[in-house]
This record gives structure tokens, C-alpha cells and sequence, in this order.
């Protein structure tokens, strides 16, 4: 994915390494001592709710391996340009397209009542319940 922050383009990979760095960050342990890999059901579940620290986190660890590098502070110009809710939804169709994330995402936003479904609900709709 790229993306035009003021003056700059900026590159985001969801591949393999973005995988491995999302669960990395996410994974929890069973009663069992096994690990669980939870990375790409905890950040979908908070884009859901429109969380923008997530949403930050999400592109930092997509960009860390390109050049430029993108910060906060492009982020948050990032938002301001074109909206929380927006960047958010374009962060959930990158994730369904990725052959490393798509079908745990698919299969969560399946799942998802359409009324809690930031992508089938309109701007205006999440504004009202905001």
C-alpha cells in the first residue's frame, strides 16, 4: 500500500514480516504454556472500534522495513488529511487483501454484526454513535 502524507509517499508491506511482527507484539499463553498467536484477531477486532493506536501501530509495524519511515507525527497529519475513520477503513481492506492476514480477517469481519461493522456502516452512522 501507498500512501501520500503531505509532501511524501510512504510504502506499507503486509506480508510475512508485518505477520510475524503483529504477532510478535500479540501473542498470548495458554493454561498450557502453549504460545497463541493472536496478533491479527486483536488488531482487527480494535479497528473495529475505530481505535486509531491501533490503526498507528498497524502502519509503523507495515512500514519499519521502507524508506521513508513514517513517524507519529506523519500519522497524525495522516488523519487530519483525510479522517480517523477513513484511514481505519483503508488499513481493514489492505489486511483482506494480504495473502498473510486475509482470511483471518475475512472470516472476522463475517462474523461481525453489520451494525458493528465500521465498513458497512456510514460515516455519518459512526459519527452519530460516537
Amino acid at each position: 500500500m501507498e500512501l501520500q502524507i503531505t509532501d511524501k509517499i510512504f510504502q506499507f508491506k503486509f506480508g510475512y514480516g508485518f505477520l510475524k511482527r503483529v504477532n510478535d507484539k500479540f501473542t498470548l499463553e495458554s493454561q498450557s504454556g502453549v504460545p497463541v498467536r493472536t496478533g491479527v484477531s486483536i488488531i482487527v477486532t480494535n479497528l473495529l472500534l475505530a481505535d486509531l493506536e491501533t490503526t498507528f501501530d498497524v502502519l509503523m509495524m507495515a512500514n519499519v522495513t521502507e524508506i521513508p519511515r513514517v513517524t507519529t507525527s506523519d500519522l497524525e497529519a495522516l488523519v487530519d488529511q483525510m479522517g480517523g475513520v477513513e484511514l481505519v477503513k483503508l488499513v481493514l481492506e489492505e489486511l483482506k487483501k494480504s495473502e498473510y492476514t486475509k482470511t483471518l480477517t475475512n472470516k472476522l469481519l463475517e462474523n461481525t454484526p453489520p451494525e458493528s461493522n465500521i465498513l458497512t456502516t456510514s460515516t455519518e452512522e459512526s459519527n452519530e454513535q460516537g
